[in-house]
């Protein structure tokens, strides 16, 4: 049993009746100590033969329900996610299936049998072509669950990129929270408290942080330290390398053993289909054009190249470009201006050169206008001390000319606090014409 689905399992028999305290209870339960069921969970470790036993005496036995539009929704948009991570890190399809591509399947299958017809897909092809239609062009009625049409413009599927759309609906799955991936696991929230214990941490976590967006893909731990050595102060720097990357797979490179990078985003670009040559992870727009054109970076394959895991490119290095970019767009008209303070309280603080000032700002790179109102919880206590700013991606504004007034009537709407919204390049010509 592979140590990702060892964690599945485990989480999905303790983690509703024990919360946090679920790796614990399961710890007793299996008769092993804490250390040692660490080892099962992240894979360092086999699972003996008696333990599986176990685990699969106190498995209740699932059995296959109908389930509602909106859930079948979630779980497609999950089945379409673990697809691409399958196809990321084999570059083929593996048999037997993830357990949340079959399990989706299944139950796509109990639909069709309970209403009549083929309307849910039942096979992995029939999953990708459903996935790259628009979302209202399969789902039949979403007015009931999805009143504000958040989901209804775009697949889940763009090429062979999942889209904004699937990434959200997947994440509102129990138990299958890319956000939630990088708060429990060693990731996120391990090099957060490891910083947080340290002199020097905050600076440690910008630094880390900044690196994670600007080199997506490199040459490992041991190149990246000769050529910034400053990294080497980085509290838990080994560690934090080898929880947020992971081997870049061959199958990336092309017949010419070139890989191809974006050269906006700097991740690897996928061959693209039906006339593109390209495909990005990226959603800004030159991005998206460059990539289609065949316009890239190269860099040959070697064993020792690293990339990103997908958690960390879709919410650290991708949306970190626009922070970034505020941040420096700012230095450049004088602020003085703080990455991340007290940990990721909020993106960034900026102080004018002159002292007059100081600006709080919130960077979220939101598809939906609706998902974004309802989502965003505040500044943290900044509206007490600093002028704070919800800034979106240039892209999203130009893109949507709607999406701010949609924003500002959503949240009169559902009851929460007006807050100011800007673009990036709107927000640094304000502050720079002292607006």
């Amino acid at each position: 049993m592979s140590g990702t689905r060892f964690a599945e399992r485990c989480a999905a028999i303790f983690m509703p009746n024990h919360g946090r305290r679920w790796k614990s209870a399961c710890a007793e339960a299996l008769g092993v100590s804490r250390a040692t069921l660490y080892g099962y969970l992240d894979g360092t470790s086999r699972v003996p033969a008696d333990v599986e036993k176990t685990l699969a005496s106190l498995t209740p036995p699932e059995t296959v329900q109908v389930r509602s539009d909106p859930e079948m929704a979630r779980l497609i948009a999950v089945a379409i996610v673990r697809l691409r991570t399958v196809l990321d890190a084999h570059g083929y399809l593996k048999l037997p299936y993830d357990p949340d591509i079959q399990r989706c399947l299944d139950l796509c299958a109990a639909r069709n049998i309970a209403k009549g017809g083929e309307r849910w897909p039942s096979s992995v092809a029939a999953l990708v072509r459903t996935a790259s239609l628009p979302f209202n062009g399969w789902m039949a009625d979403t007015a009931a669950w999805d009143p504000y049409a958040t989901f209804t413009a775009e697949p889940l599927l763009d090429g062979q990129q999942t889209t904004a759309t699937c990434r959200e609906l997947a994440a509102e799955v129990e138990g299958h929270s890319p956000e939630d991936e990088l708060i429990e696991t060693r990731g996120f929230g391990d090099f957060r408290t490891a910083c947080a214990s340290q002199r020097d941490g905050q600076a440690s976590y910008a630094l880390w942080r900044r690196f994670v967006v600007e080199h997506p893909v490199n040459e490992g731990l041991r190149h990246v330290l000769v050529s910034m050595l400053e990294l080497g102060n980085v509290v838990g720097v080994e560690q934090a390398f080898q929880t947020f990357y992971e081997p870049l797979p061959a199958a990336y490179a092309g017949e010419d053993g070139m890989v191809p990078i974006c050269k906006v985003s700097g991740t690897v670009l996928r061959r693209g289909q039906r006339g593109v040559a390209y495909e990005t992870e990226s959603r800004e727009p030159e991005a998206v054009r460059l990539a289609r054109a065949g316009e890239c970076d190269r860099r040959p394959w070697a064993q020792n190249l690293r990339m990103l895991k997908r958690p960390f490119r879709s919410f650290w290095c991708l949306p970190g470009k626009s922070e970034v970019a505020l941040m420096d767009r700012l230095g450049m008209l004088g602020w003085s201006v703080e990455a991340w303070p007290d940990l990721d309280r909020v993106d960034l603080v900026a102080t004018s050169a002159d002292g007059a000032r100081r600006v709080a700002a919130d960077v979220k790179d939101f598809a939906s206008p609706t998902l974004l109102a309802a989502r965003f919880d505040g500044f943290k206590g900044y509206e007490l001390t600093h002028e704070c700013y919800l800034v979106v991606p240039d892209a999203r504004l130009a893109v949507d000319r709607t999406y701010a007034s949609v924003f500002a009537n959503l949240r009169t709407s559902f009851g929460r606090k007006t807050v100011a919204l800007r673009s990036v390049s709107r927000l640094a010509a304000e502050l720079g014409n002292g607006a």
